[in-house]
């Protein structure tokens, strides 16, 4: 995260290296890594047992370079659902690990006033959409039950 003391993807693979513990692992995190410069050439040079997991969101691209504050807004309030947005997510899930775990991670504010269950029938619809969009188009002879 560009506004943490570790910005990038090559900084947080050189910390879980040096500390030597067999169970450090790095989250990789949608927004965070377009934000920093990441990109999925980058995440191919980590070593795939030190790759956590993934939180699935997305974004628009940015044509300005946004200040600390806006990051971190946009950070708690302002991911999109995946697919929703620009980001090149289907490439960042193929440079993954098969048996990564993904987390959805896509705050949405605007629907605090609804149930808890109707949020994650929301959110389950539209992560259920982007996975099925994945699946068609770079997974089609895998099963997805």
């Amino acid at each position: 995260m560009l506004f943490s003391e570790t910005k990038t993807i090559e900084q947080a693979a050189r910390i879980v290296k040096a500390c030597g513990q067999p169970n450090a692992c790095i989250v990789i995190d949608a927004v965070h890594l377009e934000r920093s410069g990441g990109t999925v050439a980058a995440i191919a040079k980590v070593d795939p047992r030190r790759i956590g997991l993934v939180q699935l969101c997305d974004a628009m691209k940015r044509q300005t370079k946004p200040s600390m504050e806006d990051l971190i807004v946009e950070s708690r309030t302002g991911r999109l659902a995946p697919g929703d947005g620009e980001l090149p997510l289907f490439d960042l899930l193929d440079a993954l690990p098969g048996d990564i775990e993904i987390e959805y991670e896509v705050p949405q504010p605007e629907q605090a006033h609804l149930p808890f269950e109707e949020r994650a029938r929301i959110a389950a619809d539209r992560l259920r959409r982007f996975v099925g969009d994945y699946a068609r188009t770079r997974r089609p002879s895998a099963k997805w039950d």
